[in-house]
């Protein structure tokens, strides 16, 4: 089955292939230095674009997985998943999430995997009992029950994206406002 594009993405993409043929042709015209840069820009562009549209598209990946996580089984504690991220700050510090690996039997098949809940300190138990909501479609997915998709997590997402959305945007301005020679 094919991946159903919306309209926006098809925008997104005729502004890039337009300017970044306008930067190639500004190559061969002799001002290949002027060209590189306009062209590095609009790539710079082109990947905030495309970073925005991948942040929604996992937000709405994971809206549908608790729309669609409705059947109520029971899951255990089979390991604690620990996750180490650094900062990117001059003191480099290093925190740690916990995340329970969960393991259930539906319909006589086992399935385990990471659940949607972490903290920052391994407060996990192996062998601990979660109420959890399976997909019925896909018994691979499930969710804590008692969590949910929260406004803070849908703000979130949409903050990033509106963030990468306008730097994007603004890289191809500021290439189409060079290239133009058009002053605001």
């Amino acid at each position: 089955m094919a991946k159903k594009r919306g309209c926006f993405f098809y925008v997104k993409a005729l502004i890039v292939v337009v300017l970044l043929i306008a930067a190639g042709g500004v190559c061969l015209s002799g001002d290949s230095e002027k060209g590189l840069r306009l062209l590095g820009l609009a790539a710079g562009g082109a990947f905030l674009l495309w970073l925005s549209g991948s942040i929604a598209a996992g937000a709405k990946d994971e809206k549908r997985k608790f729309m669609q996580c409705t059947a109520e089984w029971t899951g255990v504690v089979v390991d604690v998943k620990c996750e180490e991220y650094t900062g990117i700050d001059d003191d480099g510090d290093t925190w740690y999430t916990y995340s329970p690996i969960i393991q259930y039997n539906v319909n006589g098949y086992l399935y385990q995997g990471k659940a949607n809940i972490s903290e920052s300190k391994n407060v996990f138990q192996i062998g601990a009992v979660y109420q959890i909501l399976v997909n019925p479609a896909n018994y691979n997915e499930f969710v804590v029950k008692g969590t949910r998709w929260t406004a803070g997590a849908v703000a979130g997402y949409g903050f990033l994206r509106i963030l990468f959305l306008l730097l994007g945007l603004g890289c191809l301005g500021y290439y189409f406002v060079t290239l133009t020679g058009v002053s605001l």
